[in-house]
């Protein structure tokens, strides 16, 4: 692949043409490696391997864009906001579904197990708490 044809859609960022210097190639290494650890802005939260883009409401867990439904991304938004609180599954309806909102309180536990499923790992970050609810509680 030339410089020419690199496709940046496959997540290339940067690259480096022979013949290159050994200090060229670690200080850019270093700063993917920065890069990496620190989100571009704030509107982005990470969190070990997930990373959730506000500003693009985008989901990666470990680089790679998890696709979720806009309730699944609300509760997910809303759980990790608020680390460590617990939510009762009727606070969690009221805050993402809205209080006009008439399904039953299994909505609630089929999006969090649906969300714990997408996010591999990452998903068990999401705890329950038996009798109350659900709460954000990383490692």
């Amino acid at each position: 692949m030339t410089a020419l044809n690199l496709d940046f859609s496959l997540g290339i960022s940067d690259f480096v043409i022979k013949p290159y210097s050994l200090r060229e190639f670690e200080a850019r290494l270093r700063l993917a490696l920065w890069n990496d650890d620190h989100p571009p802005d704030d509107h982005t939260l990470k969190i070990d391997d997930l990373v959730i883009n506000m500003a693009r409401y985008e989901v990666r867990v470990k680089g790679s864009v998890v696709e979720l439904t806009l309730k699944e991304y609300e509760l997910l938004k809303h759980l990790v906001t608020h680390e460590a609180r617990v939510f009762t599954r009727s606070d969690l309806l009221d805050s993402i579904w809205g209080y006009d909102y008439y399904g039953g309180m299994r909505t609630v536990d089929v999006h969090i197990r649906r969300l714990r499923s997408k996010l591999g790992e990452s998903g068990k970050a999401i705890t329950t708490v038996r009798g109350v609810g659900y709460k954000f509680d990383p490692p």
